[in-house]
């Protein structure tokens, strides 16, 4: 790997469904951490729409990289700052990283996939 990157992973199991990330990090001069790719392995037991699930993951892990990487609710005065997404810094399309979503052929009871990559990927790497 470059200098100043490194993969983190997470894995995670709940709902009957395992789900495994894969992320690779570059941090730049100024300490600014950069997600540039996610792998996702996710054995759900047997898929009904696998477009939905691929959907869920990807959704679910810029959510959860939200979360890890800018999550932070002030209080000035003794109220929120924050009113809406213009004021709370989320991931942005062009800081998205590229994401890869392998679904597991399987055979087993179908499980859920709702909230498992939000904080898969919410762990701080």
């Amino acid at each position: 790997m470059a200098p100043r990157t490194g993969r983190g992973i997470s894995v995670i199991v709940g709902f009957g469904t395992y789900l495994a990330q894969v992320a690779e990090v570059a941090i730049d001069t100024d300490g600014q951490v950069r997600v540039d790719r996610v792998i996702c392995a996710v054995d759900c037991g047997k898929i009904v729409n696998p477009n939905i699930v691929v959907s869920q993951i990807e959704g679910g892990t810029i959510f959860g990289l939200t979360a890890a990487l800018f999550g932070e609710i002030t209080i000035k005065g003794g109220r929120v700052e924050q009113g809406n997404f213009d004021t709370y810094k989320s991931l942005r399309i062009d800081d998205a990283p590229k994401l890869e979503v392998h679904l597991v052929e399987s055979t087993g009871a179908p499980g859920g996939i709702g909230e498992l990559a939000t904080a898969a990927a919410a762990r701080r790497w």
